[in-house]
Order: structure tokens, then C-alpha cells, then sequence
């Protein structure tokens, strides 16, 4: 009886091994993609928290002005993520970068053109003109992120590869659901 159990495991353990060919592996694309994603969920993530918590809390220049230096952090980290990111493994990849790089550089203006703002309203009027200056912004940034996304899965050469990895990738799942 004991041989037969060792047999019986045996034979399931090669059996097992033989199917091991249903785990897929991860593209460079589809990592690149996932890492684009997974940057852009946590910081849309909590630039919505920011936003959210300055207007359950009141508008006020001290909110502001720590929204804006959430922002600004959150920001920076996406810009910094998303300059590291390089190119994906494609032979769009050169046009990839640039569009990631473009992205950050108008996300980097965004947050300057807020933080001005907020800095220097120093009355009602001028708390108001930040306030709408704010939202416009967030919403400047929405576009630019649909923009991006678009413009990234519509490249020349190599666009099925990001292109599919936009569709299978969960990240990249979650942002494009997201947005739309």
C-alpha cells in the first residue's frame, strides 16, 4: 500500500510538472505598463484624498496651503516614478518616454501655477481666484492624464504591445476605468 501511495504521488508531481507551462510570464512591456499604472493610480488616489479633505474641512489658506503641498509631494513622486520609468521594450518605445516625460513636465507646471496661486491669495477675492484656479488644475490634469494614455496606446510601431498590456495589466485596468 505504501508503495502505491509514493507511486501515485510520484506520478502526480511529474503530471503537475508537466503543466507548469499555464503560469505566464510578465512582458517588459507589460511591467512598464504596470509600473506607469501603479504610479498614476496612487497619485490620482491621493490627489482626490487631498482634494476631498480640503473641501470637508473647509476652505481655508492653511488648507490650501497644505493641499497644495500634498499635492506637490504626490506629484513629485509620480514625475520622479514616471522619469525612471525609461522606455518600454517596443519599437515605440523612444515615442513612449516621450509622451511619460511630456505628461510629467506639464504636471510639474500644474502644481507650480496652483502653488503660486495659493501662495499668494491673501484676501477673500484672491482665496477665491485659487480655489477655482485649483479646480480648473485638477481638471487640466485629468485631461492631460487621458491625453497621455491615449496618445500612449495609439503610438506608430509597437503600439499592439502597449496597447495589450493597457488591457491585461489590473493597474492599467483600474486607471483607464477610472478616467472614463
Amino acid at each position: 500500500m505504501r508503495v502505491f501511495l509514493v507511486a501515485v504521488v510520484v506520478f502526480l508531481s511529474v503530471v503537475a510538472a508537466g503543466c507548469g507551462g499555464s503560469k505566464s510570464e510578465t512582458t517588459p512591456t507589460q511591467k512598464w505598463a504596470s509600473e506607469l499604472c501603479t504610479s498614476v493610480n496612487t497619485w490620482k488616489n491621493s490627489i482626490t484624498s487631498t482634494v476631498s479633505s480640503v473641501q470637508q474641512g473647509g476652505v481655508t489658506k492653511d488648507s490650501l496651503t497644505k493641499g497644495v503641498d500634498q499635492a506637490k509631494t504626490a506629484t513629485n513622486k509620480l514625475t520622479d516614478d514616471l522619469r525612471g520609468l525609461g522606455r518600454p521594450n517596443t519599437q515605440a518605445g523612444k515615442e513612449a518616454q516621450s509622451q511619460v516625460d511630456q505628461f510629467a513636465d506639464e504636471l510639474d507646471d500644474n502644481v507650480k501655477k496652483v502653488e503660486d496661486a495659493v501662495g499668494n491669495a491673501s484676501d477673500a477675492q484672491s482665496m477665491l481666484s485659487a480655489v477655482s484656479l485649483v479646480g480648473s488644475t485638477v481638471s487640466t490634469m485629468s485631461q492631460q492624464l487621458k491625453t497621455t494614455l491615449t496618445s500612449l496606446e495609439g503610438l506608430g510601431e509597437g503600439k499592439k504591445e502597449i496597447q495589450q498590456a493597457f488591457q491585461t495589466v489590473p493597474a492599467c485596468k483600474e486607471l483607464t476605468a477610472s478616467i472614463t
